[in-house]
């Protein structure tokens, strides 16, 4: 009788084994599908319309090119999950009716920004934003081109319909980046063009082309995250309390199984 208990024990206590590393393994994929990745960045194609306001008139202006988005570790704001975002790299070519156009990152004003998760505990949704800052080249009479430059930024975010938008990775592929201006943000210097930016939007198109990491959830859904994004998601595993909720069921289960044993024994 003794050994028929142990014999039935000792199956209980290997399926409740097994059954915890399967919940555990449970838990480990969906925190890599779901954990901000590590810092780093990302270099993406990317398509733009700025609507402008000079002595010439109103004019709207379409560019591409490519821009390079750098991402912070992530870190708790609030109660939430934050990531900080800077443009570090932008180079967009545009043709107006007097001339071909070109737009780069500001050498003098860094372009900043955040991921910040909706909810606590929870990193996507999120909302984001970016605050532009710009070096314009453009044609102008007499010399060959200027260069003109804001200093107030433009925050740019991702909208839907005017209102703004949360996104489910990173980087967000063709979702639009725009801007609500109520005034229009000056190009300085004015002279001689006196240049005014009433609106900016611009779509990252596909994941990233430079090897690092994409961030969320494309790439982790199918499969395909990296070893640096799966080290974060562990990192991020370990840190949120999984294994420490994944050893006290453990030592529930087989205590309670050791205590039931003893019982049955005598």
């Amino acid at each position: 009788m003794v050994d028929t208990i142990a014999a039935a024990t000792r199956r209980s206590l290997r399926i409740a084994l097994l059954l915890l590393l399967f919940v555990a393994g449970l838990a480990l994929a969906a925190e890599q599908a779901h954990a901000y990745p590590p810092a780093g960045s990302e270099t993406v194609p990317i398509t733009a319309t700025a609507s402008l306001t000079s002595r010439l008139g109103q004019e709207t202006i379409s560019f591409s090119g490519i821009a390079t988005i750098a991402r912070s570790d992530p870190y708790m704001d609030g109660g939430v999950d934050v990531v900080d975002l800077e443009l570090t790299s932008l180079v967009l070519s545009g043709n107006s009716v007097t001339g071909p156009v070109t737009i780069t990152q500001s050498a003098t004003f860094p372009s900043l920004g955040e991921i910040r998760s909706d909810q606590p505990g929870q990193d996507w949704p999120a909302s984001a934003y970016l605050d532009i800052f710009v070096d314009v080249s453009a044609p102008a009479s007499p010399a060959d081109t200027i260069t003109k430059h804001n200093e107030d930024a433009i925050r740019v975010e991702p909208m839907s319909f005017g209102s703004p938008l949360s996104i489910s990775s990173w980087p967000p592929s063709a979702v639009p980046w725009e801007t609500d201006l109520t005034s229009c943000v000056s190009l300085l210097p004015t002279v001689p063009k006196d240049v005014c930016v009433t609106s900016l939007g611009f779509v990252l198109i596909g994941g990233p082309t430079d090897g690092e990491v994409g961030g969320l959830a494309e790439l982790a859904r199918i499969g395909g995250a990296d070893a640096a994004f799966s080290a974060e998601a562990g990192t991020a595993w370990v840190d949120r309390g999984y294994i420490a909720a994944f050893l006290t069921a453990a030592v529930a289960v087989l205590g309670g199984a050791w205590f039931v044993r003893r019982r049955l024994a005598g």
